[in-house]
């Protein structure tokens, strides 16, 4: 039997083909160099079908479907359903349309096996669903998008307010993640949002809130990156709560955001003040962060990546660092080109040392240019 998945809409489109055998599956991106590529339309990801796998919608038994139907000018649904539904529309047939946060779920079992606990915190899912808890892989708690507000989608919406550029709006929450690690917390302003939950995100991202706080409406303004950087840390501790609410330690402690796997060590490592994370990434190896957090390297070293890369001048210390160890130079004017190999596993694998490695022709131009 042959089976289909697609998920076509908005952003990062992809689609699974089982033919019997084996599993394929397909990033749209990948086919048309184009970062979180979409087709947005229900006839083109037709051609890629025939052009990766050539096979087409006849050739398969059965279809599963993840769709926004409003970008279609379909029926909206009037209720939540779970975990799928029948679905028709002219240009695929007649589909099983799966609920939007339940396929995350079931992606995330396809790494870590049956989990049956979920958490799932995304911009918005089906229609005005912006988190969903499954537990023994059954819908227990759901929050609404316009009744009780989006962590994601608003944490963009703040990047943009705060004037930072990006090729594709699904990147403005991660840079936020990085930019806002610049503020200051703000304990006042914290004391009135502390006791907000998953049900009160609108009100934690009320500027006005911090207007009347301020007393100024343009004191508040020039604050504003002190303000996303109080609310981060405000978040952090509404998604560890939420999780507490649901599970317990026995239970396979593992949340999904927007379809990357977060865990607890993963959520206090980028809610960890700045200075601290400084101070833990300047005396330890990423792959020893990820042990003492209990996340996975490739984990330990995208928060890092996201909130300390952009201190340029903190990485080149670590690396003047390193190779005082490694060459006896005490600095970089000393450095011949045979140093720029590094063929040491740990610190090729460390988080300075990947910079280093993915770095070499930039950094030994700027060797070169201070020599001059």
């Amino acid at each position: 039997m042959k089976l289909l998945s697609a998920r076509l809409c908005e952003h990062d489109s992809n689609i699974s083909f089982f033919d019997g055998k084996e599993i394929h599956y397909l990033k749209s991106e990948r086919v048309f160099d184009d970062k979180h590529h979409a087709y947005n339309n229900l006839i083109e990801w037709k051609q890629t079908l025939s052009n990766v796998w050539g096979i087409g919608l006849n050739d398969v038994k059965e279809m599963s479907v993840v769709l926004d139907p409003w970008i279609y000018n379909f029926p909206l649904d009037k209720k939540i359903f779970f975990p799928s539904t029948k679905f028709y529309c002219h240009e695929l047939g007649n589909v099983t349309r799966v609920n939007h946060h339940w396929a995350h779920a079931l992606s995330n079992n396809l790494v870590h096996g049956d989990m049956k606990n979920h958490m799932i915190i995304d911009g918005f899912g089906d229609k005005d669903v912006a988190t969903t808890v499954f537990k023994n892989n059954k819908l227990v708690q759901t929050t609404s998008f316009s009744k009780h507000g989006s962590i994601g989608t608003y944490y963009g919406d703040v990047a943009i307010d705060l004037g930072i550029k990006v090729s594709h709006e699904c990147d403005y929450a991660g840079k936020l993640m990085g930019l806002q690690s610049y503020g200051n917390f703000d304990k006042g302003f914290y004391n009135i949002i502390k006791n907000f939950d998953i049900t009160k995100v609108k009100q934690i991202y009320d500027f006005n809130l911090y207007i009347d706080y301020k007393k100024d409406p343009l004191i508040a303004l020039h604050n504003k990156l002190n303000w996303a950087h109080t609310i981060h840390k405000r978040l952090g501790e509404v998604i560890l709560k939420y999780f507490k609410k649901h599970f317990k330690k026995k239970d396979m402690k593992k949340a999904k955001t927007g379809g990357r796997t977060k865990t607890k060590g993963r959520i206090e490592l980028e809610t960890m003040p700045i200075d601290n994370l400084m101070e833990l990434f300047k005396k330890n190896r990423v792959k020893d962060i990820a042990e003492m957090f209990k996340v996975d390297t490739r984990a330990a070293g995208d928060v890092i990546t996201s909130r300390l890369f952009s201190k340029e001048k903190m990485l080149e210390a670590k690396i003047k660092s390193k190779l005082e160890e490694k060459t006896g130079s005490t600095t970089l004017y000393n450095i011949n080109e045979d140093d720029l190999v590094v063929p040491n596993g740990a610190w090729r694998n460390s988080a300075e040392g990947n910079y280093f490695y993915n770095n070499q022709t930039a950094i030994m131009r700027k060797i070169n240019s201070e020599r001059v």
